[in-house]
């Protein structure tokens, strides 16, 4: 019983250590992509997410066995080493250590942890970062000061989600139902949004719709992780969704 004590310890050790690797590697590399998608090519965006959002649906098998192929003792990296003279035997601890479960499984989450992150990432106004820059920041002072802040839930939920996911890979049969995830954000960024009107406000959800007119809407509050939320002449606050702060001048126009 001892010793299935401390087998059993090792295991969840080595899991949790795995997890942890999995998820800091694929929330930087993710964080990397969803701002370069946003603020670097803002007008290739919508085909970069599109990429992101195919690249899913490439196959968990798939991917394990092509860095296999990359990995393996006659894969690409030992033939090209060793066709370089730079090794004589093939390094084993590529394919059988850690290192290629972390590589294998950030390979797979990566596209996961994007979405998140380039969601919260609409969030945060051009503006607010060229304010930044004018006031003297430094790239490392604008990101802690206002890219983080603004970031939070996506990273958390990014790295929450790639640290949980590492463990249920072992359970490969039922790992298919990982791709219900982005079958949901689809369906969510599709139906869920706020329509705004002359005449009224509609929110749309996954089921159903709520209509408000604009006369009973008495202000607009702005929550500290800049969600916006209608205030009702009743005092109740309904969230709009998919608004955000660089929405308000239009609101504003449409509302009259």
């Amino acid at each position: 019983a001892a010793l299935d004590a401390g087998l059993y310890r090792e295991l969840i050790v080595h899991t949790i250590l795995t997890g942890l690797a999995v998820a800091v590697v694929t929330v930087a590399l993710a964080y990397v992509f969803a701002y370069v998608a946003t603020f670097v090519f803002p007008l290739r965006r919508e085909l970069l997410l599109f990429l992101v959002l195919a690249s899913i649906f490439g196959g968990y098998l798939v991917r394990i066995y092509a860095w296999r192929t990359i990995l393996g003792e006659e894969g690409l990296v030992n033939s090209a080493l060793s066709s370089l003279g730079l090794i004589d035997e093939p390094l084993d601890f590529l394919i059988f250590s850690r290192f290629a479960v972390v590589v294998t499984l950030v390979n797979f989450l990566l596209p996961f942890a994007i979405l998140p992150l380039y969601s919260a990432m609409q969030n945060v106004p051009r503006d607010a970062l060229e304010a930044g820059r004018d006031l003297g920041g430094g790239p490392l002072a604008v990101f802690r000061t206002i890219m983080l802040p603004m970031t939070t839930t996506g990273i958390r939920v990014a790295f929450a989600f790639a640290f949980c996911a590492t463990p249920f890979a072992f359970g490969a049969p039922l790992f298919w139902l990982i791709y219900l995830i982005p079958v949901g954000m689809i369906v969510w960024a599709v139906r869920v949004r706020t329509v705004v009107d002359p005449d009224a406000l509609t929110v749309r959800h996954v089921i159903g719709r709520r209509t408000v007119p604009w006369s009973e809407i008495t202000s607009l509050h702005l929550t500290k992780s800049t969600r916006v939320r209608a205030v009702l002449s009743g005092g109740d606050e309904l969230a709009l969704p998919a608004v955000h702060v660089r929405n308000l001048p239009a609101m504003a126009a449409a509302s009259g």
